[in-house]
């Protein structure tokens, strides 16, 4: 479930938070589920335990993951209903159209990654481009 990259340009725990978000959408993880403590998964993972309460901290914000005192961390019972589980599902739904269209089109995926870096690089928070 967890596929972190040392060497991705996004920091391990945004990392790992985006994998609790993923195996929300596909299913892996349903609500009111256990996750490993902070100790376990940052063993599992190889990485400081802080990383990994970063993500769960980030996570509790979010109203994706829940600590229930003496008893352990789970998916919120409404974590399926989060705007931010909503937006990522929506985000992957729309890139996964720009895919589908790319490959067809035979562009190589090292183009894609240039025109979207151009894109963001040139586009505002807010939607519009500056």
């Amino acid at each position: 479930m967890f596929d972190i990259n040392p060497h991705s340009p996004h920091p391990i725990w945004d990392q790992i938070r985006f994998a609790f978000l993923k195996a929300l959408i596909s299913g892996q993880l349903k609500p009111n589920s256990t996750v490993p403590s902070v100790r376990e998964l940052a063993q599992k993972l190889r990485v400081n335990p802080n990383t990994v309460a970063r993500a769960y901290r980030e996570l509790q914000r979010d109203g994706i993951l829940v600590t229930r005192k003496g008893l352990g961390t789970f998916i919120a019972p409404d974590a399926l209903d989060s705007p931010l589980l909503s937006q990522t599902f929506e985000l992957e739904s729309l890139l996964n159209d720009v895919v589908q269209i790319a490959k067809f089109l035979g562009v190589p995926l090292e183009d894609i990654q240039k025109i979207l870096q151009k894109l963001w690089n040139n586009s505002t928070p807010n939607g519009g481009s500056s």
